[in-house]
Formats: structure tokens, C-alpha cells, sequence
């Protein structure tokens, strides 16, 4: 149950994204013909408005998301040996080098919401949600790779 939460809850989070960066191309592409895109006033605060729709929603998802990794990576590991484990074993570097990952997701998450708050033209924003799809797609990558490494060892 805790896995089915977690790869739930990332793939809203990555496919919502997604989602909503096609949105405001296709409004772009729709601006580019005269009509109510990201480019015009209106189009502007629409596109704000769904992607500040989104990172509510988002930071809900990456709270679960990060709670159901934690936990499930801590059933795997013991609390003595999760040190030892992370450091040592093939498992536990591939999950720091995923937790690397989330923490720049994370980063590029807070300053897409940044610019959305404060630029002039909010849509500044899609750069680095933009980024951040691309390193939520390396995180699949490496999450896929965990699942074919031996767990580690339970003492």
C-alpha cells in the first residue's frame, strides 16, 4: 500500500506538471492566432492561475511522496544500519543520489512558485517548471533502478 501511494502521488505530481506546461504551449500556439493565450492580459492570469493551481496541489503530493519514501525506505533499512547502508551498499547510494534529485526538484518547485508570485509576467515560471520535468523524469530513471538492486541487507 505504501509504494501504490507513492508512485500514485508521483505520477499526478510529474504528469500534472506536464500537463500543465502543454497547457500554456497550447495557449501560446492559440495566442499566436488571435486568441485568449498566455500572451494577452487575460491569457497571462489564466496561465498564472493554473499553475498556481498546480503548486497547491503540488506540495501536497511532495509531502506524501516524500513521507511514503522515507518510511518505506526506513522499513528496508534498520534504524542502526541506515548510515552504514547508505554509504555502502549499491541500494543505498542510488536512493542518495534519488534523494538528490527530489531536493533539486524541490528547489526548482520553490523557485517556479517564486517567480510566480513575484515576476511581472508570472508565466516566467515555466523555465524552471520546465526543469523540474526534466529531473522528475531522471528521478523515474533512478527510481527504476532501485527497484532492480538487491535490498539491503536486514541485521
Amino acid at each position: 500500500g505504501l509504494t501504490l501511494v507513492h508512485v500514485i502521488c508521483a505520477a499526478l505530481w510529474a504528469g500534472g506538471l506536464l500537463h500543465v506546461l502543454r497547457l500554456l504551449r497550447a495557449w501560446r500556439a492559440a495566442d499566436a492566432g488571435g486568441g485568449a493565450g498566455p500572451g494577452t492580459a487575460a491569457g497571462s492570469a489564466a496561465g498564472a492561475a493554473l499553475l498556481g493551481g498546480y503548486a497547491r496541489v503540488a506540495v501536497v503530493l511532495f509531502a506524501v511522496i516524500t513521507a511514503s519514501g522515507v518510511w518505506s525506505s526506513l522499513r528496508r533499512m534498520p534504524a542502526g544500519t541506515v548510515m552504514d547502508q547508505l554509504t555502502t551498499t549499491a541500494y543505498g547510494r542510488t536512493l542518495l543520489a534519488k534523494v538528490l534529485l527530489v531536493t533539486a526538484v524541490a528547489v526548482l518547485a520553490l523557485c517556479a512558485r517564486l517567480r510566480l508570485r513575484r515576476a511581472r509576467d508570472p508565466l516566467g515560471a515555466r523555465s524552471p517548471a520546465r526543469a523540474e520535468v526534466v529531473v522528475l523524469g531522471v528521478v523515474v530513471a533512478v527510481s527504476g533502478l532501485l527497484t532492480a538492486l538487491p535490498l539491503p541487507i536486514r541485521w
